[in-house]
């Protein structure tokens, strides 16, 4: 009780806490010899805690000398290794130096302990790039924690080391990796950066039947608490593309009820997009993640990361969108693979006799020698002395890279015959053991030989082009995007991130995939954005009667306009807010990327629509154009000079020759006509 009584008196509670630094002072004296008993109890931990955080420097320096010699013990106390945590965040260089050294040697130890685990990743987290290597270092090798010159100099990463160390080395660093992280894995303990750090590297070198048992694991709700990191994402997106049909579903299944919070996060979303990328049980992922980001549409939609995810159903691996970080994440994933494996799987393949059973042999018979030389060595480094697999009278499968490729052709059968697999209906799921497909709707039971095929490959079956179809028409996800952007249409014109959502929803997506939804009709929302445009640029008292007139010719505006939805205008928003749409800057940009790229709808499908360019100068810029020949608005009629509508250009060029003739286009078509957009950058 009195630990409490003192900890009031320092001011550490009520509303404002002022502590009495010349109290921590006085008291500092007192309590010399016996730090290390108060910082275990429940009652004074938090004084010492306070006194750390609050005293002077020599004072810390004084507490820290004695408390270095019992930081290991602490570590692991229930109480006191809140008091290291705390050291290690008011420590100087020299002291964290120190502390670091006493952890030394009892990393993966204090990692499986429930309390020492916050330690460690406080340690990690305050460690520099050099320490934070020595710290995960301690998972490869047992003379790495013994003897700190013993790891290979300008290593950064377990796979430098692993191109440095000796080959016979490489199994035992390995072996001893697996060993270490084992039973943090099975304990849960993946809540901590360094872990995730230590699962991705290990990802890297790690052979197929290592990696399934990691993954087996993970899948599930444990994988949703790693993907805040960079390293945690890595661990889910490999997880994603490396699981079979049924750790798949565990993943997607563990993401119900975050997927939003996900999908906002600046790692997380990568996962979303990599089970957007692969998953073949469209109805899961649709029951889900899509019905969940419907729930928040226009939260995910005018998000940083959060729009990548809708991006990449509406246009995936577009450039302009995606940074080549995230198209390089999104690559093919490469699978490790034992040479056992690897010629028990090519042996599958081809038709059972004689011939194939000495091949398999041949290829055993290879592994095991290799095996046998190399006492232990990487799988993944006896992969390549088992030998070409086609020498051995075997078909090589085809990687994810050559199926993506192929296209169409991608659904051919790889059984030798060149015969071409049958689509199946929609909404179905694949039986047990077949390529058919069930009507259950989770599809749990999908037989254990798809599983390890699925898993071999670690890619999608599904054409990707119907699967973009699939979830979009998901739920009538592709309707609400139309409605949102309809209903938000200035804001999201306005806004950094959702106007590029709102530009591939009225330009149909990438190859018309909105079209291809249905019923679908996108005149409504071309009506609404060129009725936004038409409204004064300058203000005045004709605003109002402009914007009444706009309001008749696009009836959509005026319901939305009486709603109150997508007026920016009557929020606080960002700086150019209450600028016109053909002033705003993105706005600006965004009508100059529906005039200059728009698409006409694929034959068969909204045939009626008009394009962009024609509503847009219908509606806005008919007669207009030597007024708004400055400022952002210039670049938009300048687009016309590039539009690949013909007949709206023609009719444009009537209005716009007397611009030219004048000069007043110049420096907007020059740049028009080179590559640009207007304002200096690439389109």
């Amino acid at each position: 009780m009195w630990g409490g009584r003192i900890f009031v008196q320092l001011g550490g509670c009520g509303e404002k806490k002022v502590f009495d630094k010349s109290m921590i002072t006085a008291l500092l004296p007192k309590i010399k010899g016996k730090i290390q008993e108060l910082a275990v109890s429940h009652a004074t931990s938090r004084v010492i805690q306070t006194c750390v955080r609050f005293c002077k420097p020599e004072e810390r320096e004084a507490i820290f000398a004695e408390l270095r010699p019992h930081a290991l013990e602490m570590a692991r106390n229930t109480y006191a290794h809140f008091l290291v945590n705390k050291m290690l965040v008011q420590g100087n260089e020299q002291q964290k130096g120190q502390l670091l050294s006493t952890l030394r040697r009892n990393v993966v130890p204090l990692l499986r302990h429930p309390c020492g685990s916050s330690v460690i990743e406080q340690a990690y987290q305050s460690a520099d790039s050099v320490q934070q290597m020595d710290l995960v270092a301690e998972f490869y090798a047992p003379e790495f924690q013994l003897f700190k010159d013993a790891l290979p100099a300008k290593c950064s990463s377990l796979k430098d080391i692993m191109a440095e160390v000796p080959p016979l080395k490489k199994g035992s660093i390995l072996q001893h990796l697996t060993l270490s992280l084992q039973p943090i894995v099975e304990k849960g303990i993946v809540d901590h950066s360094i872990v995730h750090r230590v699962i991705s590297e290990y990802f890297t070198v790690c052979t197929r039947r290592m990696m399934k048992e990691v993954v087996e694991q993970l899948a599930g709700p444990l994988l949703v608490r790693m993907i805040h990191t960079k390293d945690g994402a890595f661990v889910g997106s490999t997880c994603v593309a490396a699981g079979s049909v049924k750790e798949r579903k565990k993943i997607i299944k563990g993401m119900k009820g975050h997927v939003v919070k996900i999908c906002l996060d600046k790692y997380g979303h990568l996962i979303i997009m990599r089970i957007l990328d692969v998953v073949d049980d469209t109805k899961l992922v649709g029951k889900i993640v899509i019905s969940e980001i419907m729930k928040e549409l226009k939260t995910v939609a005018m998000d940083r990361h959060g729009k990548h995810v809708l991006l990449h159903i509406l246009a995936p691996r577009v450039k302009r969108y995606f940074s080549p970080d995230i198209l390089g994440w999104l690559q093919p994933f490469d699978l490790p693979s034992d040479p056992q494996e690897s010629a028990c799987h090519r042996d599958e393949e081809n038709d059972t006799g004689a011939g194939g059973a000495n091949t398999v042999r041949s290829s055993e018979d290879a592994a095991n020698g290799k095996a046998g030389e190399g006492n232990g060595q990487d799988s993944v480094m006896k992969e390549a002395e088992v030998g070409d697999p086609q020498k051995n009278g075997k078909k090589r499968k085809k990687s994810r890279a050559e199926e993506s490729g192929a296209g169409d052709e991608g659904n051919q059968a790889e059984d030798g015959k060149g015969s071409a697999k049958k689509k199946e209906p929609k909404g179905k799921k694949r039986k047990k053991g077949t390529g058919e497909e069930s009507d259950d709707d989770d599809g749990e039971d999908e037989g254990a030989e798809d599983d390890e095929k699925d898993w071999e490959l670690g890619v999608s079956k599904k054409d990707p082009e119907l699967r973009r179809l699939e979830l979009l028409r998901y739920g009538g996800l592709a309707k609400k995007l139309v409605e949102l952007c309809e209903e938000h249409a200035e804001e999201m014109l306005k806004d950094k991130f959702a106007a590029d959502i709102i530009f591939e929803v009225a330009n149909g997506g990438l190859g018309g995939v909105m079209w291809k939804c249905g019923s679908l009709s996108l005149q409504g929302l071309k009506e609404t954005i060129a009725g936004l445009a038409a409204m004064s640029k300058t203000g005045d008292a004709s605003a109002e009667e402009e914007k009444k007139g706009s309001m008749k010719k696009t009836p959509n505006l005026a319901k939305i306009m009486m709603s109150g939805g997508g007026d920016a205008q009557k929020s606080q928003g960002p700086k150019g807010a209450d600028d016109p749409i053909l002033e705003h800057y993105f706005a600006s940009r965004t009508l100059r990327r529906l005039v200059m790229e728009c698409q006409l709808p694929p034959s068969g499908t909204a045939s009626n629509e008009e394009p962009f360019p024609a509503v847009l100068w219908r509606t806005a810029l008919a007669g207009r154009c030597k007024e708004l020949v400055q400022g952002h608005s210039a670049k938009v009629v300048a687009s016309l000079l590039s539009c690949p509508h013909e007949e709206t250009k023609a009719a444009a060029m009537k209005e716009l020759k007397p611009l030219i003739d004048s000069g007043a286009l110049d420096q907007f078509k020059q740049f028009f006509e080179s590559g640009g957009d207007g304002d200096g950058t690439p389109s």
